[in-house]
């Protein structure tokens, strides 16, 4: 949420730079003779965009790396309820577990009452 902005200011700072080496690169080819120099300006360049790209998919893709360890932490909390509501209902109940309402003691209290299903 808080990092579109950040995202969308750094792509658009990538093609304005990616711009920026391709109208110096056009210049250098423009005004010099000497073709070793434009080609080591061409590939410096491209390594640098290469580099500064790679960086942003790095920072793209973090959103997603978060919400993926969100998802693994819930899954593990999952899982470790139902090993308890397993052990729970193996247990089954007690006498002295019974549960009072307004009207009475409840005393057949189902045993799959907290089990929960996989699917």
């Amino acid at each position: 949420m808080f990092m579109t902005p950040y995202l969308l200011m750094e792509a658009s700072r990538l093609v304005v730079l990616s711009t920026v080496i391709a109208y110096f690169l056009l210049l250098l080819k423009e005004n010099t003779m000497d073709i070793g120099l434009l080609i080591g300006a061409s590939v410096a360049g491209g390594f640098l965009l290469l580099g500064m790209f790679y960086l942003w998919v790095c920072a793209l893709n973090l959103p997603v790396l978060i919400n993926e360890m969100k998802l693994d932490e819930q899954a593990a909390t999952i899982s470790k309820l139902q090993q308890l509501l397993e052990v729970n209902n193996q247990q089954g109940v007690n006498r002295d577990d019974l549960m009072e309402y307004g009207c009475g003691v409840v005393s057949n209290i189902p045993r799959s009452m907290f089990f929960v299903q996989r699917h």
